[in-house]
């Protein structure tokens, strides 16, 4: 495969991105600089939105991602109580206001309470679990891709 030419898997499609390459959502690492690169690169640079819990500070960063690539990216809703200072549903409403559309959602719930605004928004979820009965969990949602990785995504 040439250097430039487009590795085309279901996740390449779904989200629109040339390399199945997903960047993790890193507390503390996952901010517009890190974000934008890995989607510029082709992959999906996935934005952390835990850390920021002030939607005004989350929205400059949407717009940060936004001038430094015109590919695109994802937002990670929080469903970890201890570090969700904002409810998901709200970042989610925040998000879609600035036109994210790939959002990816991980924590101790299922993203049940915002399946409903994601599939009338026409946006794409990605749940990431640490394990299978998640996943099974996240299934009967209707989610539309699920990545399992391990505890604390090691």
């Amino acid at each position: 495969m040439a250097d430039n030419q487009p590795f085309k898997t279901r996740i390449t499609e779904l989200l629109g991105i040339q390399h199945p390459i997903l960047g993790g959502a890193m507390m503390h690492l996952s901010k517009a600089p890190l974000v934008a690169g890995i989607s510029a690169g082709g992959g999906v640079g996935i934005l952390a939105s835990a850390n920021f819990p002030d939607m005004g500070e989350l929205a400059e960063q949407l717009q940060e991602i936004r001038r430094r690539t015109d590919n695109p990216f994802m937002v990670n809703l929080n469903f970890f109580p201890m570090l969700a200072p904002v409810p998901p549903e709200k970042v989610l409403e925040t998000c879609l206001d600035h036109g994210v559309r790939l959002f990816e959602s991980s924590g101790h719930s299922a993203p049940s309470s915002i399946m409903e605004r994601i599939h009338e928004a026409d946006a794409v979820i990605e749940d990431k679990c640490a394990g299978v009965k998640y996943a099974r969990k996240a299934q009967t949602l209707d989610v539309d891709a699920i990545t399992v990785v391990g505890w604390e995504n090691g």
